[in-house]
């Protein structure tokens, strides 16, 4: 009898708890690295292989305030993502010159280590600055771990210099203890044009004066408040085309008054066929109305299209699939600004003119020309 009850009480817990995991499974966010406040209006600077492969993110505020972001811009090559959340009352990092960092220079590394809820501040000293080679960053001996990825390095006025990245490796392959790497922050300025309005002209403006007595006892604070904590996770994602799926490409259709057979292939088509076709001239109809509205924003400024070139205007869109190759999923969110293209390739003899005049770098084959 004591073991009929005993297993009758196992099973109801069971099924009342099962729910709360299921739930928890589909929902919990796991810490990730760390991003610092660059714009008071929610714009965050952090690593992009810390945001790299993940369906959902969130950003948690100095005071425990969690707001989930999304990706307004990614330079995997340098390892740097810039996010946005919807909130209010950030307090903005100031940023310092890269280009005055030196040898020996004492710096403080932020971050949260081991994933821990409580923000870190280590101090240490810049102990190279590695210009060579295509990938520029100043190697550091303040004590840090994955879970500062993304982190800000801030140079003795309080002001960012690095962003803390661990896709740079020692030439050896072994990276020694006390070792570890930074972003110089000048890398980050393609990424920074794309918050608006944001003030270049006040970059390295504090380094410029000495700290006061006040400034100076709560550097460590100011640091602190800027530096927020990045979680990631894995959700279910909509799979439909209305939900963000790309669409099947369809079948180019001739226009009824080239050819006899556009009315009736009109007629042939499955309510499906006509439902999706609609839906395309929909889109087309409305991406061409944003172009024309980002022009006329344009022109109102003095900016005219280019010679040969045309507008895509920004917006959010899904990149990747679940379904696919390792390297495109998952599918996630992702906000591109307006851009010019040209609405031709470029010619060799184009490019050519590109590197004589000193813009543009010859190829790595000669021949190219």
């Amino acid at each position: 009898m004591k073991r009929r009850m005993l297993c009758i009480g196992m099973v109801w817990i069971v099924l009342t708890l099962w729910p709360l995991f299921t739930v928890q499974s589909e929902t919990r966010v796991w810490p990730a690295g760390t991003g610092v406040i660059v714009h008071p209006d929610g714009y965050i600077l952090t690593a992009s292989h810390v945001i790299n492969h993940v369906s959902r993110i969130v950003v948690v505020t100095p005071g425990e305030v969690r707001v989930p972001a999304t990706i307004v811009s990614l330079d995997e090559g340098q390892d740097l993502a810039l996010l946005k959340v919807q909130t209010i009352g950030l307090f903005d990092a100031p940023l310092g010159y890269a280009g005055t960092v030196r040898l020996d220079q004492q710096i403080f590394a932020v971050g949260f280590p081991f994933g821990l809820r409580e923000v870190s501040v280590t101090r240490g000293r810049i102990t190279a600055v590695r210009t060579k080679g295509a990938q520029p960053v100043f190697q550091i001996d303040a004590a840090i771990n994955p879970g500062n990825s993304g982190g800000p390095l801030f140079n003795s006025k309080g002001e960012v210099v690095g962003i803390i990245t661990n896709k740079f490796r020692h030439p050896s392959g072994i990276s020694p203890e006390g070792m570890g790497f930074a972003r110089p922050i000048s890398f980050a300025t393609p990424l920074l044009a794309n918050i608006p309005n944001f003030d270049f002209t006040g970059i390295g403006q504090r380094g410029m004066l000495p700290l006061t007595e006040e400034e100076n006892a709560r550097l460590v604070d100011d640091i602190a408040r800027v530096t927020v904590r990045i979680e990631t996770g894995r959700l279910p994602l909509p799979s439909t085309i209305a939900e963000g799926r790309a669409p099947k490409e369809q079948p180019a259709e001739s226009h009824p008054s080239e050819t006899g057979e556009g009315s009736q292939a009109s007629r042939d088509r499955t309510p499906e066929e006509s439902e999706k076709s609609e839906g395309l001239t929909s889109v087309n109809t409305a991406l061409k109305q944003l172009q024309q509205e980002e022009l006329a924003r344009l022109a109102e400024q003095g900016i005219h299209v280019p010679k040969g070139m045309v507008l895509i205007p920004g917006g959010t869109f899904r990149r990747g699939a679940d379904d696919g190759l390792p390297d495109t999923r998952p599918m996630r969110s992702l906000h591109v600004s307006s851009f010019w293209i040209d609405q031709y390739e470029v010619t060799n003899k184009q490019y050519n003119h590109c590197v004589q005049s000193g813009v543009c770098s010859p190829p790595q084959d000669p021949e190219a020309f």
